[in-house]
């Protein structure tokens, strides 16, 4: 059979396309596009899903895993050659059957070919069952490993002479296997469960046997108990007799000291009829020892002293000091400069060079000079006016000055400011001072106040029960009495009621005793009832015991059965048992003799086979190793060169065991498959070194000229090799 095209729905791949070609095949691509996938599809359109897969808990089955990433149906076509005939398989899906509808058809006419079916096309194509395909060319990944199932069994035994395949060891051996386990196994079986229920049946006859024997004790016992309770009972009667004579004797007593309690409770509480109740006396004794330390706190405490009023300038008198600072601000504001005091010169001087030039021109031009002379004259004039006018006014401003500074005792604008702050602070502080006075004299007057008024209150309480107290001294004594009375009424309240309960207690006994009669013997001086009642209790619990234990023991041997019936049976059993045993030893016999006929024809096929695989394994390993030698159940030992002793496959490197089923693998395709059926390897090489992938690459080449391989990888070495041949 040879591969043409696959076109697959089917996991991650959607209309996915692969186009093989004859020989070895090298498919490489990175890892989760589709590899894996590609070698599922090719299988599950040759052979379908599985259909012992099941699901459970952490366990996918491939029809899920396979399932469209896309969300849609899945659905493939396999295009093949097969013995010169184009061949098309298609399977699509249903809702309910997914990949469940199939289909295999000519290529060229479109005729369907019937012998081609869902279940038979594996089978029909390549010449083999599923199992045997996944054991021999199907390499899945990280599945090398080849293990041993029935059909392989049967496939294998075409090896031998007589070529017929229908028997298989592991089946046969199973079908024994299951009719000996089923006679015996362990605790389960026919055997096994007949000799149980034959101990049973002897258990139960042995009970019974020993159920009888202690019954005849028991009986004995229980006829000793009832004896010792009755004489017990007689005891018992007389001393409870005894008891309710004392009880009544009791009573009499706890009546007395009953009316005894009342009468001294009655007495007490007239005392405290009018005085006031144990919490307010109490209260009052609180506030009595209070008031020595509320004196003393008092007497600690020194009168208050009254602040001086501030020194300071009279003007500022009673004016606050804001009041001050806006006065003396007022003041300075009207103390002014000094006018500037006039120059003269500047006038003079024009008036004295106009009168010495009027003075030269009288004589040369008279009346120019007489002007000029005129001129002079009224500058002298103005002048000594502005000057008079100027120092009137500085003499104005000095007075007005001198009385603002007189009225401040001060020398300059800024001594009056400064006088004003200096009284504005003087003036806070003895306002401070007096605030805080004024506080301290009102706590002290208060605290003397209350003081006395609390004095006042405490004697005014306690004469109103105690009219003939006056002083504080003696209010300590008053109230203490009054405690001491209400101390007694809560003493006579308690015994009284301690005393009617003792009363009630003693008559409820006696009157449950009222009816009993007087004893007829005295047994008080050397029983007590106490120790009655405890014996009695035990000879109870003694015979219940024993009744219990007859009750079980008849109920256990209704239980057990007829003995008479029981040891019939026991004689059926036996009989029994000893056909069973026959059969047992039979098919033991026969296990041993299949076992001896399947090492014969295993010593027959299997050296062939582990041959070949040898041959393989040596070549794909260099030379390391030149001998495989194949055991019952497909494991392996194998023989390094130059060594006489072989070694178990589980001594391997995980890479040389896989070069070893690899090798295996070939070898039964070789045996067992046709040329036509193609091999599928999976990331198989992928524990190969350089050196030994060469070697198994040049082994599959060398296949590829007899069948179609599909080598999936994710590595890129296995190509570079084939191009590089």
């Amino acid at each position: 059979m040879k591969i043409l095209k696959m076109t697959a729905t089917f996991g991650n791949l959607e209309n996915a396309v692969l186009t093989p070609t004859e020989g070895l095949n090298i498919v490489q691509a990175p890892n989760e596009s589709g590899k894996s996938t590609w070698a599922a599809f090719l299988l599950t359109m040759l052979y379908g899903f599985d259909p012992k897969a099941r699901r459970g808990a952490g366990k996918l089955i491939e029809i899920d895993r396979y399932t469209p990433w896309s969300g849609k149906a899945m659905e493939g076509v396999l295009d093949l050659e097969h013995e010169g005939r184009h061949i098309t398989i298609q399977r699509t899906s249903t809702p309910a059957k997914p990949f469940g509808v199939f289909r295999a058809y000519d290529t060229d006419t479109g005729e369907d070919i019937p012998e081609l079916t869902s279940e038979t096309c594996g089978l029909r194509l390549l010449g083999v069952e599923r199992s045997v395909f996944l054991r021999s060319a199907f390499i899945g990944q990280n599945a090398s490993f080849v293990d041993v199932n029935a059909e392989l069994e049967q496939r294998l035994s075409r090896l031998v002479s007589t070529g017929d395949e229908s028997v298989s060891y592991s089946e046969t051996e199973k079908r024994l296997r299951s009719w000996k386990n089923h006679i015996r196994h362990n605790t389960t079986g026919q055997l096994p469960q007949l000799e149980q229920e034959l101990r049973k049946t002897e258990d139960a006859l042995e009970e019974i046997h020993r159920y009888h024997t202690e019954d005849l004790d028991l009986f004995a016992q229980r006829q000793a108990l009832v004896k010792k309770d009755e004489e017990l009972a007689y005891v018992e009667e007389n001393l409870i007799a005894e008891e309710n004579m004392k009880k009544a004797e009791r009573l009499e007593f706890a009546k007395k000291d009953l009316l005894s309690a009342k009468a001294r409770e009655e007495r007490a509480q007239k005392i405290v009829e009018n005085l006031p109740t144990k919490e307010t006396l109490e209260k009052l004794v609180q506030e009595e020892r209070a008031l020595p330390l509320r004196e003393e706190f008092l007497s600690t405490m020194t009168p208050p002293t009254a602040p001086q009023a501030p020194a300071g300038e009279a003007v500022f008198y009673g004016m606050s000091p804001v009041e001050a600072t806006d006065f003396a601000t007022r003041h300075v504001q009207k103390i002014q400069p000094l006018p500037k005091e006039m120059k003269k010169l500047p006038i003079l001087l024009p008036a004295i060079l106009l009168a010495l030039v009027g003075a030269g021109l009288l004589f040369i031009v008279p009346l120019l000079g007489v002007i000029l002379l005129a001129v002079s004259g009224a500058l002298g004039a103005v002048c000594g006016a502005l000057s008079a006018r100027n120092k009137a006014q500085r003499e104005q401003v000095e007075k007005q000055n001198e009385e603002i500074l007189q009225k401040f005792h001060a020398n300059s604008a800024e001594d009056i400011l400064t006088s004003a702050l200096r009284y504005g602070e003087n003036r806070q502080l003895y306002e401070r001072e007096q605030a805080d006075f004024d506080a301290k004299k009102a706590t002290y007057d208060q605290q003397k106040q209350q003081l006395h008024e609390s004095r006042e209150a405490l004697l005014n309480a306690v004469r109103a029960f105690a009219p003939s107290i006056y002083t504080i001294s003696d209010v300590s004594v008053a109230l203490q009495n009054a405690l001491n009375a209400w101390d007694e009424v809560e003493k006579a309240s308690s015994a009284r009621r301690m005393a009617e309960e003792t009363y009630h207690m003693v008559q409820e006994t006696v009157g449950e005793m009222a009816k009993a009669t007087a004893p007829k013997e005295i047994f008080s001086h050397s029983y007590s009832l106490g120790d009655v009642a405890r014996q009695r209790q035990d000879l109870k619990l003694q015979l219940h015991e024993v009744e219990t234990v007859l009750a079980r023991h008849h109920g256990q041997v209704q239980a057990l059965g007829d003995p008479v019936a029981l040891e019939a049976q026991k004689e059926e059993y036996l009989e029994r048992k000893a056909k069973l045993e026959e059969y047992y030893n039979a098919y033991i016999l026969a296990m041993e003799t299949l076992d001896s006929a399947n090492s014969e024809m295993q010593s027959r096929f299997a050296p062939d086979l582990a041959k070949r695989t040898g041959e393989i394994f040596s070549r794909m390993t260099g030379g390391n190793y030149d001998g495989v030698r194949l055991l019952q159940d497909l494991s392996m030992e194998v023989r390094p060169a130059k060594s006489a002793v072989s070694r178990s496959q589980l001594s391997l490197s995980s890479g040389t065991g896989e070069q070893l089923y690899l090798a295996l693998r070939l070898a039964m395709c070789e045996k067992l498959l046709g040329e036509s059926a193609p091999m599928v390897l999976d990331d198989a090489l992928v524990f190969f070194d350089e050196n030994r992938m060469a070697q198994a690459l040049q082994l599959l080449q060398e296949e590829g000229k007899r069948r179609q391989i599909l080598l999936f990888t994710c590595q890129n070495r296995e190509q570079a090799w084939l191009n590089a041949q």
